[in-house]
């Protein structure tokens, strides 16, 4: 689960607790060609910045506040780069609750996890951002 450094070439940002969704989630990824790189709701926002990605994952199990930072950074992302924003995909439990009100995602994705679900998101985004 490498990253490349600064540049537009960077692809996908996982944020989320869990280490086990973060490697299910990475697989999936890599087994598309694309590099993935997971963080933790407090250390996202920095990634952001080092890795300008296409797309950011967001697993919304956490608690809200931890996201403050990294949706603050999600909001900046747009002026600061010529990249663009990244669109975001949020992993939530109930896909009719959606994601905590202040994660404003491109696409939401049920749990569990699985290829057929994430790969048709990573996919639209991915040609939706370049």
């Amino acid at each position: 689960m490498a990253g490349k450094e600064a540049g537009c070439n960077a692809q996908v940002v996982v944020v989320g607790r869990s280490k086990v969704n973060c490697v299910v989630i990475s697989r999936i990824i890599e087994s598309m060609g694309l590099r993935a790189i997971c963080e933790q709701p407090g250390t996202a926002a920095s990634a952001l910045a080092r890795h300008v990605p296409k797309v950011v994952i967001l697993d919304t199990s956490a608690a809200d506040g931890d996201w403050n930072d990294m949706l603050s950074a999600l909001s900046k992302a747009d002026s600061n780069t010529t990249c663009g924003s990244p669109g975001v995909i949020a992993l939530v439990t109930d896909k009719n609750s959606g994601p905590p009100a202040r994660v404003v995602a491109d696409i939401v994705v049920a749990k569990p996890v699985t290829q057929d679900r994430l790969q048709p998101a990573i996919e639209s985004l991915m040609a939706r951002h370049g």
